[in-house]
């Protein structure tokens, strides 16, 4: 599907809370924000969409560069930025503030990133499908 649906559960009933559907390919993965207000989304065609969950609305379509499937998304504790890793061997950190700002990992795995996560406040660890771990030192983009 190329939609994220959003339900609310008080304890006895799930319900339907609204449809995030800007994504053209299917969803890959997806992060909430620490606070939960935001939500980035990866789909198959290597396209990341970052909304506001309370408005239910798209804030940036504008990460862009990965050239394959998005593989992992996760947020900066702080949560003023994201990372996300894909099958085209990349690593990018994005801005949620200035959403044209970011840094890149070129060719951190060979044959792909299947997960990414902050350990730190500048340290990410990615896992690939070349069997390895690594971690890495990165500026965060302002």
């Amino acid at each position: 599907d190329t939609a994220v649906y959003l339900y609310s559960w008080d304890g006895s009933k799930l319900t339907q809370t609204g449809k995030l559907d800007s994504n053209n390919s299917a969803i890959s993965c997806l992060a909430f924000s620490p606070d939960g207000g935001l939500l980035a989304v990866g789909d198959s065609g290597g396209k990341l969409m970052l909304y506001n969950v309370t408005k239910k609305e798209l804030i940036t379509g504008r990460w862009s560069g990965h050239s394959g499937r998005i593989n992992a998304l996760a947020f900066h504790p702080g949560g003023k930025h994201a990372v996300s890793g894909a099958l085209d061997t990349n690593i990018f950190i994005w801005s949620v503030e200035k959403p044209l700002r970011k840094a890149s990992i070129p060719n951190a795995c060979m044959g792909g990133v299947n997960m990414v996560q902050w350990i730190g406040e500048n340290t990410i660890a990615s896992a690939g499908a070349d069997a390895s771990i690594r971690t890495w030192e990165v500026v965060l983009p302002s």
